[in-house]
């Protein structure tokens, strides 16, 4: 969620990203969906954003605070990365090289396990 005006108006500016503001019914959405991120900075529990997609079968590139209480395993269920630079290659390994694609999106579709 883009939190200010100058969030969304930034995020609608640059060419590639769409901002759907409320989605009544988020499986069509996420059905077109390649990758989903979460570069959380903060937050407690299990994290919704993260839980949907992973159900859903989208592969996730998310924080460690992201992926806090949610028993995902970097690698197998989700990319964890911390820091612009590490979240940045999380996020390309995970679009580009469909062997690991594939192997987060296997993993989709069952909850997390510890």
């Amino acid at each position: 969620q883009l939190n200010s005006t100058a969030d969304r108006g930034a995020a609608a500016a640059a060419p590639r990203i769409v901002v759907h503001g409320y989605v009544d019914d988020l499986r069509p959405l996420y059905g077109r969906m390649r990758l989903s991120v979460a570069p959380l900075r903060w937050g407690a529990g299990v994290k919704g954003k993260v839980n949907t997609a992973h159900q859903l079968g989208v592969p996730v590139v998310c924080t460690a605070v992201a992926a806090d209480g949610m028993h995902a395993v970097h690698g197998r269920d989700v990319l964890i990365a911390d820091g612009a630079g590490a979240f940045a290659r999380q996020t390309l390994a995970a679009y580009y090289n469909a062997s690991l694609w594939r192997r987060l999106q296997a993993g989709g579709g069952r909850p997390f396990a510890p």
